[in-house]
């Protein structure tokens, strides 16, 4: 069987794939701002709360901003954010 010689050289066409970044789950201290800056520009808190991927609970939390509420609100965000970028 012959091999036949196509080229002095090998040339190849590589591709350098960056390995996919994995998202980082975002501060309540950092949210809330967003929040509140939506608000401000006319958003409703569940409008403001919908766009950003916040839950109600969070947002009404921001809202009301009551002393009798019992929710934990940033380790709850935490919980939610591993959540949404499906990390725990």
């Amino acid at each position: 069987m012959a091999i036949k010689k196509v080229s002095d050289s090998l040339e190849a066409d590589v591709v350098l794939a960056c390995p996919p970044v994995r998202p980082m789950p975002r501060k309540w201290e950092d949210v809330m701002p967003e929040i509140q800056k939506l608000v401000a520009q006319g958003m409703s808190y569940q409008e403001a709360g919908d766009a950003l991927e916040v839950s109600y609970v969070l947002v009404n939390q921001l809202a009301v901003q009551s002393y009798k509420s019992s929710v934990h609100t940033e380790e709850l965000f935490e919980v939610q954010e591993k959540q949404r970028l499906g990390l725990g």
